[in-house]
């Protein structure tokens, strides 16, 4: 039990001459358990015979003698706390997974969004082929890259061509080995 009297016993007992044998005899204690609680050492002792001592020392000393508790303090569990911050960041970890999911979702929402309303998209044609081609009747040079936007019924026409063209769609990516072709984004598409 940890706690003290209001008190000082000791104190109190040497300013009135008091023997401490004695007053262990009225208390009904051992003078070993006395001098235990005169050192403020309350092992062994609950919090209602503390009281019932002190209520005797007040006849005893005619003093006003109380034993106040202390409370302990509530020692947190290290483990619980882990747990919880693990869980935390597990959560933290979910949220940021459903946010780029959300974000890749809503990019391919808006592009058929826009397909379907018959606006446009990308289409990034590459010669990997050693000569010039002709695309829709310019000069694509050989290893590099167009970016031609394309709506529906738009038509991407392909000639000269001696090695492989690469069609990389927002779907796909195609790669193509005929000297002349021609791409053509099709569908029936409702526009309002």
């Amino acid at each position: 039990m940890k706690g003290t009297f209001n008190k000082n016993i000791s104190y109190l007992i040497k300013s009135k001459n008091l023997d401490i044998k004695e007053i262990a005899k009225e208390l009904k204690i051992s003078m070993y358990s006395f001098q235990k609680i005169l050192n403020e050492d309350y092992t062994g002792y609950s919090r209602t015979s503390l009281k019932d001592i002190s209520k005797r020392l007040e006849e005893i000393l005619d003093e006003k003698i109380t034993f106040i508790e202390k409370k302990e303090s509530i020692v947190e569990d290290k483990t619980v706390n882990k747990k919880a911050v693990i869980y935390l960041i597990f959560l933290w970890f979910l949220i940021f997974l459903n946010g780029i999911f959300l974000f890749l979702v809503s990019k391919d929402a808006l592009l058929y969004s826009k397909i379907r309303n018959g606006k446009t998209f990308d289409v990034y044609i590459k010669n990997l082929s050693k000569k010039d081609i002709k695309l829709n009747n310019k000069l694509l040079s050989s290893e590099k890259s167009l970016l031609v936007k394309l709506s529906v019924d738009d038509k991407i026409k392909v000639e000269n061509n001696n090695g492989i063209v690469e069609l990389k769609t927002p779907f796909e990516v195609y790669r193509i080995k005929l000297e002349n072709f021609e791409v053509v984004l099709s569908g029936k598409v409702k526009k309002k």
